[in-house]
């Protein structure tokens, strides 16, 4: 579950933060004013799109619901199709040696390449949601299980106070109160409260289990919080600065909307 589940949270993000240095790389080749510049952006933005490629491929491997399977097919093609439209834009920039590509320019802020790239990242963020939904079900299902291991521990108790009032007491005291804790530390994660240590790990029976298990979905969900706070400052950024046609714009816009991000009172931009 934790490969399947859990740790493919992650592997729609990459593609994600490649798509983005794709469209940052392929702007500074067009941005170039010599060769030198041209052939760095180049070679980083051939780098990119072979990250991105080799990520979806990654990705095939910890997706394997068929739902899964067709939302990664369908952010494959349209990925395929956006890079060549991106290769064909680079290849015209090339092939102009004035340093002034203008019609490559103008591919690159045309219509059907922008709604490419906008398909391309609501494709990706379709599966990131997918995986953060399925992430919630397995913390479901894990409250569930608490529950009814705890409804189990109560039965349990019953059945050993007929034996004895002293066995009975055992029983809750063994049972019953490290399995309130958990049910405690299961709602206070429903609420939000995601820093808190969960008690009984080190228990090396089923409280222990339910407690490991409770750990990992625990630090599931703050990844979730973290790919929830990239996605949509990014986003923010993306839609800002992909309109804008001069690098001091670009700087300008860029630097304003990532200072208070990183708590920063002012910045740089350098262009190499």
């Amino acid at each position: 579950m934790y490969t399947l589940t859990l740790l493919g949270l992650s592997a729609p993000q990459e593609p994600h933060t490649h798509l983005l240095e794709v469209g940052r790389d392929l702007r500074q080749l067009l941005l170039a004013h010599n060769a030198s510049e041209r052939a760095r952006a180049q070679r980083d933005l051939d780098q990119a799109r072979q990250q991105l490629l080799a990520n979806m491929t990654e990705s095939q491997r910890r997706f394997s619901s068929m739902k899964s399977q067709a939302l990664l097919t369908d952010a494959h093609d349209t990925l395929t199709r956006y890079l060549q439209s991106v290769a064909y834009i680079a290849d015209l920039a090339a092939a102009d040696q004035s340093f002034h590509p203008d019609a490559a320019i103008a591919l690159l802020f045309e219509a059907n390449n922008l709604a490419l790239f906008d398909e391309s990242d609501q494709r990706l963020d379709a599966l990131v949601r997918h995986k953060e939904n399925n992430a919630l079900l397995a913390w479901k299902n894990a409250e569930d299980f608490a529950a009814t291991s705890e409804h189990l521990s109560q039965t349990l108790l019953v059945l050993g106070s007929l034996a004895g009032l002293g066995i009975g007491l055992l029983l809750a005291s063994s049972i019953s109160r490290p399995l309130d804790r958990l049910r405690l530390r299961i709602e206070g994660m429903a609420r939000g409260q995601l820093d808190s240590a969960v008690p009984h790990t080190d228990f090396q029976n089923d409280v222990g289990a339910i407690a490991r298990a409770l750990t990992v979905l625990q630090d599931a969900a703050r990844e979730v919080e973290v790919l929830h706070w990239i996605k949509s400052n990014t986003a923010d950024i993306v839609a800002s600065v992909l309109p804008l046609e001069t690098l001091n714009a670009f700087a300008n816009t860029l630097l304003a909307r990532l200072a208070p991000l990183v708590g920063a009172q002012s910045g740089l931009l350098y262009v190499l």
